[in-house]
């Protein structure tokens, strides 16, 4: 049995660095989309209203300022593109020339957007001098929108069932090498060069605050949905190296119905994923890793939950409002800020408290003035079926019994 992963990293792994980060964004800024930060002076309104009461020092009621940093709009539809970009291309990097094949397999087991990622990978940087292939181990029950976007990458896929991708994907490898193939095998998640990739989101961020909030000004909090952690945990060390351990609050969001990151967080003591799963959000069913749950415990402040109910809420608003598609587990993050703002079960105790938190510090730094906090949240991806999304809308319309 694998031993449950500790809060430190693994002997002899060097941990995910800012400078890592920066290294990764200058690898693969060519090669994927540079996307948006968008604002919506109706959702700083209705965020405003959820932390009425909470004051600065002369009294007045603090704002906020909500900036969506939009992954939606990324490669493939999701983050993924990133990490699996970074990922291979230093793999090529450090491909000894001598040792250089003109053929690679790139593996991997995912039945999420990290699958569509690496087919991308390797669709993308496929040239005369190298062929470049995926295989993606991915269970039966995958979306099938996620493996038709896999198949039109040009990847194959190999099906399983979903308990035993890791030893269908390991005798994969053993096949391909047995051919005599060149094979690189790259975690969906779980991995320095992931996270670091993953993490290049937040240079971008820093660059286009400047643009949206003038030059000089910084996030006081960032918000990101966790399901393994590689988003959460190259987000969370880019911000803290950027903004500082005490510049910044990096703030997780987790479904209530597959909170194992938060029980994880809080007890201090690693958690596998919780079974039997109860929520939409099913980019974040993951457990954190030997990599990620180390990363999360020295750079994150809080975890926050949220319901169903509210995810889809927060979903439907951005849609209507904002006129872009979300997932719900990029949802998820806003619904732990907005609340029964919308008409969902959560009432923002938790949110109001770090904003208290943040408020305090500035007024204990000599902050006098009126106060209006900046917010980063990350918006993880957009593949959602379209058909599936407008069934959850209509069960809101629904009269309660």
């Amino acid at each position: 049995m694998t031993a449950a992963p500790l809060a430190t990293y693994p002997e002899g792994v060097e941990p995910p660095t800012l400078d890592g980060i920066i290294t990764a964004h200058n690898r693969i800024k060519y090669h994927i989309h540079r996307t948006p930060l968008l604002t919506s002076t109706t959702l700083n309104g209705l965020a405003s209203h959820v932390v009425q009461g909470i004051h600065s020092s002369n009294g007045q009621d603090v704002t906020l300022q909500i900036a969506l940093k939009c992954e939606n709009f990324q490669k493939i539809g999701a983050f993924k593109a990133r990490g699996a970009m970074n990922a291979v291309l230093k793999y090529m990097e450090n491909e000894a020339k001598s040792e250089k094949a003109t053929e690679l397999h790139l593996v991997t087991h995912s039945s999420g957007n990290f699958a569509q990622a690496l087919a991308l990978v390797a669709n993308d940087l496929t040239s005369p001098q190298k062929s470049i292939k995926a295989t993606i181990i991915m269970s039966r029950l995958a979306s099938p929108i996620k493996k038709a976007g896999v198949i039109e990458y040009g990847a194959r896929i190999v099906d399983c069932e979903p308990h035993n991708r890791v030893e269908v994907c390991n005798e994969e490898i053993k096949r391909l090498e047995a051919e005599g193939k060149t094979v690189a095998y790259f975690p969906p998640y779980d991995h320095v060069d992931i996270i670091e990739g993953q993490g290049t989101c937040m240079v971008e961020v820093a660059e286009q605050t400047q643009d949206i909030w003038g030059a000089g000004t910084k996030p006081d909090i960032i918000l990101c949905p966790i399901g393994g952690g590689g988003l959460m945990s190259g987000v969370a060390i880019a911000s803290k190296g950027y903004w500082g351990e005490n510049g910044v609050k990096v703030i997780g969001a987790e479904p209530s119905g597959a909170n194992d990151a938060h029980g994880s967080f809080y007890s201090k003591t690693w958690q596998p994923a919780v079974a039997p799963i109860n929520t939409v959000c099913d980019g974040l069913l993951t457990a954190t890793g030997k990599i990620t749950y180390p990363a999360l415990i020295a750079n994150v402040d809080d975890i926050l939950l949220a319901e169903d109910e509210s995810t889809i809420r927060a979903m439907k608003f951005i849609w209507e409002r904002m006129k872009i598609i979300i997932e719900p587990s990029s949802a998820l993050a806003p619904a732990t800020i907005l609340g029964n703002e919308l008409g969902g079960p959560e009432d923002s105790t938790e949110w109001r408290r770090i904003v208290k938190q943040v408020v305090q510090a500035k007024i204990e730094n000599g902050v006098t003035g009126p106060i209006s906090l900046r917010v980063v949240i990350v918006i993880s991806g957009g593949n959602v079926s379209l058909i599936e999304v407008m069934k959850m809308f209509e069960e809101l319309e629904k009269p309660q019994e």
